[in-house]
């Protein structure tokens, strides 16, 4: 488990890295999640104990305890929320409106874009199976 660990390290220092050196500025912990990402598919997510039962990979036992602690991760921003009351009643309906109209206009821009791409690759919106 302390390989894995060091694994899931490694990946997110090389994600730092390689931030640093992008034009655009992405975040090192996504390109992080991206090497880890391309690493699991270059080497197979499961490895097989037999044909009918895949053995697990440190990675995924490492994996299974972060998102058990999720959890935790949201602590210091509902403190942050908290400490902040006074300036969230004041512009709390202002904050509302832009994250409420902000999330229609990206779910409305996604169904463009994917009836858009669907058309351009000439799906018809039905599936068969």
């Amino acid at each position: 488990m302390i390989a894995a660990i060091g694994i899931v390290l490694a990946c997110q220092l090389l994600g730092e890295i390689v931030s640093r050196s992008l034009v655009p500025p992405v975040p090192g912990p996504v390109v992080g999640l991206l090497v880890l990402l391309l690493a699991l598919f270059a080497v197979g997510t499961r490895s097989k104990v037999s044909e009918d039962r895949p053995k697990a990979l440190p990675i995924e036992r490492v994996s299974d305890v972060l998102l058990g602690s999720l959890g935790l991760f949201f602590v210091p921003a509902t403190v942050g929320v908290i400490q902040t009351a006074d300036v969230l009643s004041r512009y709390g309906g202002g904050l509302l409106l832009a994250v409420a109209g902000s999330t229609i206009l990206a779910l409305v821009s996604t169904v463009v874009v994917f009836i858009g791409l669907s058309r351009l690759m000439g799906h018809s919106g039905e599936y068969h199976d």
